[in-house]
């Protein structure tokens, strides 16, 4: 490579910019799945209360918000494998580092998406299941879904890259998946 690796990874970043901006329907669509999957699920546990009862459902809640935050990033594999073709073309010409290119389209999910997407299926989920009203609460139950967004989002971006196909990098995410919630 011509360029420094870390003018490889601006540009990439910008392109990778330019790529999660260009397209309003992906992002809209990830936006409302966030919320509304937030507002379903509050409204299922509204007001959960804290007796034995309550805890037993509190449990279930916690189970089913992690599943949910896994499943929010499971299409990361579809979008990758599109863009399979363009990704070895670019390598194949010397473009840019394979290195400089992975930590760009991880960037946005650390740096934007997870944010975006934990923030807004949390918040309603949070208050609306009448779970300890303190904000200090709040950000840590924020934090396990951001943290667990971004360990699946580049999970599954990590299968869509060594799988052969989209089958295959879907069956692996689902074993995987089950794998970790059970172990």
């Amino acid at each position: 490579f011509t360029q420094r690796w870390t003018t490889h990874l601006w540009l990439c970043t910008q392109r990778q910019f330019w790529l999660e901006h260009k397209n309003v329907g992906l992002l809209l669509g990830r936006i409302l799945l966030n919320v509304l999957t937030g507002l379903m699920t509050g409204s299922l546990w509204k007001d959960t209360q804290n007796t034995q009862e309550g805890l037993r459902l509190r449990t279930s809640l916690i189970f089913h918000t992690c599943m949910s935050v896994v499943l929010s990033v499971l299409g990361h594999i579809g979008l990758l494998m599109k863009e399979r073709p363009v990704f070895y073309k670019h390598r194949d010409a010397a473009f840019f580092p394979t290195s400089a290119y992975w930590i760009a389209i991880n960037l946005f999910q650390v740096s934007f998406w997870g944010i975006v997407e934990s923030g807004l299926f949390c918040a309603p989920l949070y208050w609306m299941a009448g779970l300890q009203k303190d904000w200090g609460r709040f950000l840590t139950f924020w934090l396990g879904c951001y943290l667990l967004n971004i360990l699946s989002s580049v999970l599954h971006k990590l299968l869509a890259i060594i799988c052969p196909s989209l089958t295959t990098a879907q069956t692996a995410a689902g074993l995987l998946q089950v794998i970790f919630f059970l172990f």
